[in-house]
């Protein structure tokens, strides 16, 4: 009986043990599972903030070029009514003919063009 018990002592001891070994795996796996969340949520924030200051820009840029296209579209025809006409009908012309293609195309597609706008050449 003395042999029975001491086994049955050491079995319990041994399964504290492997008890004990197995919460603290599960602790360390939870500690690390908590790290990599932490770790992707302050990404995921530092990609959104990177995100809006691009869209903010991308939208700062287009109102420069809204004010820089009618600046000179004002300035050709002014040159215009002035007789001194060049190619700056052509131009004119150009300015109108991008404004109608791209007033009614959704911002994504925008920079989604058909053929290559840079060779379009506007002599002056």
């Amino acid at each position: 009986m003395i042999e029975s018990i001491s086994e049955a002592s050491r079995l319990i001891a041994a399964l504290g043990i492997v008890l004990t070994a197995g919460w603290s795996l599960v602790r360390v796996v939870k500690l690390v599972l908590k790290w990599i969340r932490v770790r992707i949520l302050n990404r995921i924030d530092e990609l959104e903030k990177c995100s809006n200051l691009v869209v903010d820009d991308i939208r700062s840029s287009s109102e420069e070029n809204m004010i820089i296209m009618r600046g000179l579209k004002a300035t050709l025809e002014a040159v215009a009514q002035n007789k001194c006409n060049g190619n700056v009908t052509s131009a004119i012309a150009a300015i109108d003919e991008y404004t109608l293609e791209n007033s009614h195309k959704p911002k994504s597609n925008a920079s989604k063009k058909e053929g290559n706008e840079d060779e379009r050449e506007i002599k002056y």
